[in-house]
Parts: structure tokens; sequence; C-alpha cells
């Protein structure tokens, strides 16, 4: 058995994805939030604005002007059930592995967002 465990923790060192949606509000609009520490500047996007903003790749805060890689723009309420979600999806892959799964899962967990 800790032969096994130690082949499922090698195989999810390597990486994978799994998508975890975070979905606009029912008026389309997309929470954001700067993400300097002296800001955290809560707004609001348009789903399609933020589809065309976020290729340019760096945003500037509306509040502060902070500026930053668009990635970094997910409010911390976001990332709490991004950080939730893949912790549940990762304890049930690792459950079903330890309750006699014949093979481990292939992949660890991170989010990603259609929106991202």
């Amino acid at each position: 058995m800790f032969e096994e465990t130690q082949r499922f923790l090698r195989s999810i060192e390597g990486g994978g994805e799994v998508s975890i949606l975070i979905e606009d509000d029912e008026e389309g609009y997309f929470d954001r939030e700067c993400p300097s520490d002296e800001c955290l500047f809560q707004f609001k996007m348009l789903s399609e604005d933020w589809h065309k903003t976020k290729e340019a790749e760096r945003l500037h805060c509306p509040a502060c002007g902070h500026t930053d890689h668009s990635h970094r723009w997910w409010t911390q309420q976001q990332v709490e059930h991004m950080h939730a979600a893949a912790r549940a999806l990762a304890l049930a892959g690792f459950g079903r592995f330890i309750n006699g799964a014949s093979s481990p899962p292939s992949a660890s967990v991170f989010w990603s967002s259609p929106l991202f």
C-alpha cells in the first residue's frame, strides 16, 4: 500500500488542470479586485469587456491605478471558492485511490476559468 501511495503522489506532481467555473452575475457582470494589498478595490466588469481586456494582459485599477497581469484580478472570495473546490476535487480523487480505484488520478488540481 505504501508503494501505491508513493506512486499516486508522484503521479500528481507533474500537474494537470481542472476547470472551476466562476460565473458572472445575473446582469452579465464579472467581479474583479485590485491585486494591490494597499487597495483591494472591488469592481464589476461586463463579461464581454473582460474577455477583450484580459487579452491586453496588463490591467489598471480604476481606483488606485495599479497595473498588473490579467490573471491576478480575482476577488478574495473567488480565490477562496477556487481553493475549496480544488481541495474537494483532490481529496475525492485521493479517496477513490485509497478505496481501491484501479489506478490513481493522473493529474493534480489547480484552477482555471473560462473567463481567464
